[in-house]
């Protein structure tokens, strides 16, 4: 049993078929050598709960475990695609069979390519994939993800298997990387569009602290002490909003002069905290690195006053169409 020690969850162990005789190594499972730990050839299955840690949220340690277990830049990787490398390595030329459970991430999107076509080059073959569900465990702490688990080995087993959330098993010829009846064909991320359309681009991350955004309430009562600060007032939608149907606004000071900002000391307070917030961050992030700037949510020079599409970055499972809307010239969208 490998098991990384900044990860291991208080819980209850008394189901797990462990005896005194019971080999347990604990360590960095990244580091260490899988054989100092069991031999290959009396070994036959490998089953694990790796770390979640997206890549966006790595320590420096964890990004250096990451680039250790790669032989490529694997800057588009959560750490849990480590594991599925180490265990590919290891498992080279042995009829030793692999289950993860991992967040779902690995099988969408961006990290498809990097990690799958490394390991479908290798001989990995996925033996059965239990597709999208939300994991709840029993400690105290919930870790409320989307994971899947993943079957694999360098042998095919016949039929392979697809389990549903909703009960069904699906009998299937083959699984690719995406976890569906199909052959293996890798989506690689691209910046250019295929057709004659306007480029999708993100929003205006705030990264302010709450201090450029006004709820309704927050809204009418700086109106009714400063009715003429509604000129530096616009509409604000980020997904909970437009997802929600919640209302709520931000200042939009571009254009501003220093002296016309002391017109309105209820917005210089708020430009004052929203430095001092922004200050008091981290210097390499990238809230601080805004700092002399707590007027602007940030710069975007693709920014127009048009009309446009919004779509969220982010919505539930649950839905089966991906929420788009309208939003007229002169709001903002975060």
């Amino acid at each position: 049993m490998l098991k990384e020690t900044e990860d291991i969850v208080r819980m209850d162990l008394d189901f797990l078929p462990l005896t005194t005789a019971a080999n347990i190594v604990e360590g960095n499972a990244l580091r260490m050598d899988w054989e100092d730990v069991i031999p290959k050839d009396k070994l036959n299955y490998i089953m694990g709960n790796p770390p979640f840690n997206r890549n966006a949220r790595l320590t420096n340690e964890q990004k250096e475990d990451r680039e250790q277990c790669f032989e490529w830049h694997a800057g588009d990787l959560d750490y849990v695609a480590c594991w599925y490398k180490k265990a590919a390595d290891y498992i080279k030329n042995y009829p030793i069979r692999c289950a993860f459970v991992s967040t779902n991430s690995i099988c969408q999107g961006q990290q498809v390519p990097p990690l799958w076509g490394s390991l479908l080059e290798s001989g990995i073959i996925i033996n059965f994939a239990y597709k999208t569900f939300v994991w709840n465990s029993e400690a105290s702490v919930k870790a409320n993800v989307h994971c899947v688990i993943i079957g694999f080995s360098k042998q095919p087993i016949k039929p392979a298997l697809i389990f549903e959330e909703d009960g069904r098993i699906l009998s299937v010829s083959h699984i690719n990387a995406y976890l569906v009846d199909a052959p293996d064909v890798l989506i690689e991320k691209r910046k250019k569009a295929i057709s004659d359309v306007p480029i999708v681009i993100k929003g205006l991350q705030p990264t302010d602290d709450g201090n450029l955004i006004l709820s309704d309430d927050e809204k009418q009562e700086l109106l009714k002490a400063d009715p003429k600060a509604e000129k530096w007032i616009r509409p604000f939608i980020s997904a909970r909003e437009y997802i929600n149907g919640i209302s709520r606004w931000c200042l939009w000071l571009h254009g501003m002069s220093p002296s016309e900002l002391n017109k309105h000391p209820l917005i210089r307070k708020r430009v004052s905290d929203c430095y001092e917030w922004r200050k008091a961050q981290k210097e390499t992030g990238d809230a601080c690195k805004l700092r002399n700037q707590p007027m602007y949510m940030r710069k975007n020079t693709r920014f127009k006053e048009e009309s446009f599409i919004v779509m969220p970055s982010a919505s539930s499972i649950r839905r089966r169409y991906i929420p788009f809307g309208y939003a007229e010239a002169g709001c903002i969208v975060g």
